[in-house]
């Protein structure tokens, strides 16, 4: 009998050591999982912060201006070209029913 709770007792203590081992082998696979992966948010970060830069530069209205005057021709208005016109007090516009 004395034997028989021996070896339950060391069967006990052996499961126990196996499942911290298991336990600990799992942890250390999720850490490694988890360096990994905070590694690729911070490359991602920096891939969003330089095409947040890259976005900001290629629609300044400096590049706009000179895209439209050195690409499509444009120049700046003459001051005898530039005619204003008065709304009056209306600052809204109607559109008939019908039309889109």
């Amino acid at each position: 009998m004395r034997r028989t709770l021996t070896l339950l007792g060391f069967a006990a203590a052996a499961a126990l050591v196996m499942c911290f081992l298991l336990g600990r082998a799992r942890l250390t696979g999720l850490s490694e999982q988890c360096q990994a992966l905070e590694a690729e948010i911070a490359q991602l970060e920096e891939e969003n912060t330089r095409l947040l830069i890259e976005h900001e530069a290629a629609f300044s209205m400096e590049r706009i201006e000179e895209y439209a005057r050195e690409v499509l021709g444009m120049q700046s208005p003459a001051s005898g070209q530039i005619i204003y016109i008065e709304g009056g007090a209306a600052d809204w516009a109607e559109i008939p029913a019908g039309r889109p």
